[in-house]
């Protein structure tokens, strides 16, 4: 029964870790003075695309990546409650480069909350 109780736990803080590390960001407030280009703003995007994947027709995985370089960021919109960044990512993926332009969009909900859209080859 111990032995269980401790495999419930390790197995509650495997699913937890991701979640505590992910960005936060109900911080911001708002993001009418949020631009993409800034550094705390790309070093948070990169923050939240850790063990992202997408898989429409066999995509790349991030958390595979031995590298990910957030190398351009642009504000495309950015109001009280929606940021949306476009980027141009660089990874090495099986000591393989990659290139990567995609779309991040962020909404603030009310009560703490957001969600995030993470739109490839965009």
């Amino acid at each position: 029964m111990l032995r269980f109780i401790g495999a419930v736990a390790a197995a509650g803080l495997l699913l937890l870790g991701p979640a505590i590390a992910e960005t936060d960001w109900s911080s911001y407030g708002s993001f009418k003075s949020t631009r993409c280009e800034d550094a705390k703003t790309i070093a948070d995007i990169k923050e939240s695309m850790q063990g992202l994947e997408f898989n429409d027709g066999g995509g790349r995985a991030f958390r595979m990546a031995s590298s990910v370089k957030i190398s351009k960021s642009r504000t495309i919109k950015a109001t009280a409650n929606m940021l949306v960044c476009q980027l141009s990512l660089r990874t090495v993926e099986a000591g393989q480069n990659h290139v990567y332009n995609a779309r991040h969009t962020v909404w603030l909900e009310p009560g703490g909350k957001w969600r995030t859209l993470f739109q490839p080859n965009y």
